[in-house]
């Protein structure tokens, strides 16, 4: 009865639900000892996903061998992680003393082999490479089904990518706040430039918007480089606003002319570098005295992308993400592109 228990438990093992159904275990019986094994060769994907996922499947397994083995009368006695020099030993389970199996046991019994694959989130994700490959067939599209939390999930998957793209789910309650959570977050935290995309407008404008100052080196590199690769206008706007208690700000229309060809010169300087380096871009220069985020909105009615740079640095850059990046991710009419600071040391032309 012992090995008949001992049979039926590992099989009842095999039938344990895994990511992708990669199945990421081996069971090894000595005696009457079942030990269950992770098999990193099978685990659902690279990375720290694929571990927790691995794990996940590997548990879900072990919880199949205790049930079975308490209803074919044993207690199950597990140990978790038995041998620190074995770490893919994950544990082992031996049969205890006799026990009376109960009502609950027996129902979990009869569930093992009703298991049901969820296609819902698979049926999102051929649905979305469907639409991919229909607008661009030259490409090579993969999906991967990720689990755990959005924002961290992607910001895995980020990494090593050039790219990040996500939607924004924007807000119910408040229309003019077009920024859902995950693309505000996403933004602050991966190194890659972050693409937030609320609507892609059939009217195509060939304008690239980008709004600078001197500290948006990385922006400007990315807000080129797109506008050369699409063929497009480069529109660069600067948005300065005079000290608040200075007499420019009481309207002397002489003083402000001035500093106004002051920050249009300055502008220019920072502009001249990129020029420089892509001759072939056209640029329309928008000096604005104001506030940036107004400028960089208008802007973007008649822009089929906006770039801006983000303030955020250092271990709380996520919570930095920056005034003006995050008011132009919640008011812009067009995709928006973060680039973040971290590329900035590599950005400026020599």
């Amino acid at each position: 009865m012992r090995d008949e228990a001992i049979k039926a438990a590992i099989e009842a093992a095999t039938w344990a639900p895994s990511v992708h159904n990669s199945q990421p275990w081996t069971f090894v019986v000595t005696g009457e000892e079942i030990g269950v094994r992770a098999d990193a060769d099978r685990k659902p994907r690279d990375g720290r996903s694929g571990e927790r996922d691995m794990l996940i499947g590997c548990g879900a397994a072990l919880f199949n061998i205790r049930i079975v083995l308490r209803h074919s009368g044993w207690a199950p006695v597990t140990r978790i992680l038995p041998d620190p020099d074995r770490p893919n030993l994950l544990a082992t389970v031996r049969l205890g003393e006799a026990v009376t199996p109960d009502e609950t046991t027996r129902r979990l019994v009869d569930e093992i082999e009703r298991r049901r694959t969820h296609r819902a989130g698979l049926a999102v994700l051929e649905a979305a490479a469907a639409d991919a490959r229909e607008h661009r067939p030259d490409l090579d599209i993969t999906t991967t089904l990720a689990g755990g939390p959005v924002v961290e999930a992607l910001q895995e998957e980020a990494a090593d990518a050039e790219l990040l793209v996500v939607g924004a789910g924007g807000s119910r309650v408040l229309p003019g706040a077009r920024l859902g959570s995950t693309g505000a977050a996403l933004a602050g935290r991966v190194d890659c430039p972050v693409a937030v995309v609320h609507e892609v407008s059939q009217e195509q404008h060939g304008v690239v918007a980008v709004g600078f100052d001197e500290h948006s080196d990385a922006a400007l590199r990315y807000a080129f480089e797109e506008a050369g690769r699409r063929g497009a206008r480069l529109r660069a706007v600067h948005a300065w606003q005079p000290p608040a208690l200075s007499p420019f700000a009481l309207g002397y229309d002489p003083v402000l002319g001035e500093l106004f060809e002051q920050e249009k010169r300055r502008a220019q300087a920072l502009l001249a570098p990129w020029r420089h380096r892509y001759p072939q871009v056209e640029v329309v220069e928008d000096i604005v005295c104001g506030a940036a985020v107004p400028a960089i909105r208008r802007a973007s009615v008649e822009a089929d992308v906006v770039v801006v740079g983000s303030r955020g640095r250092g271990p709380l850059r996520s919570a930095l993400l920056g005034s003006v990046s995050h008011g132009a991710l919640h008011h812009s009419h067009c995709p928006v592109v973060v680039v973040q600071p971290a590329r900035e040391l590599a950005a400026r032309p020599r």
